[in-house]
């Protein structure tokens, strides 16, 4: 097997990957011109050359940071999909937003393989119940209508937002 033989599989994991982050800032159902792509409201169309999804060259410049912010925590929560469960959620609001949409992505590419998916439900289930960064310990913060409970250090029963706080 050559070298770019074997690159093959992860060349069409980064394409999904770019073109479910362009889903997720709706690009093309609202700018491609593509008629495909407005149409099916999902990418459908990849440029050869630069394995890209072809609405993002309609991007302006603060947008096409946005899409490569994005994606480059798309894939830092990628390469960290076996430790991320055990690190805390982000405690600034926006970082933890753009974890969320990055996971989200994530979900959406790898889970449309049925192999994929008994995994997927597994790793979002741990992601669920990792704590919060950020917050004292013994301090009761209620999100939604659900306080999850932990131990602080001492072992004593805290009461600790629920897993998801940016929400």
């Amino acid at each position: 097997m050559t070298q770019s033989e074997d690159n093959e599989p992860d060349e069409a994991k980064h394409r999904l990957l770019m073109a479910r982050t362009a889903d997720m800032l709706a690009v093309p159902s609202q700018i491609c011109l593509c008629r495909a792509c407005h149409r099916a409201g999902k990418c459908c169309m990849i440029l050869v050359r630069s394995s890209e999804p072809a609405c993002l060259i309609f991007l302006l410049p603060e947008e096409r940071q946005a899409f490569d912010e994005l994606l480059a925590e798309v894939r830092s929560v990628e390469e960290r999909m076996g430790i991320l469960p055990r690190q805390p959620m982000p405690a600034d609001p926006e970082a933890c937003a753009l974890q969320e949409a990055a996971i989200e992505i994530i979900v959406a590419a790898l889970g449309s393989h049925p192999l994929n998916r008994p995994h997927l439900r597994r790793w979002l289930r741990q992601l669920q119940a990792r704590p919060t960064a950020g917050i004292a310990k013994g301090e009761e913060v209620v999100s939604g209508d659900r306080i999850g409970q932990g131990t602080d250090d001492q072992g004593q029963i805290s009461h600790l937002a629920s897993p998801r706080p940016c929400r």
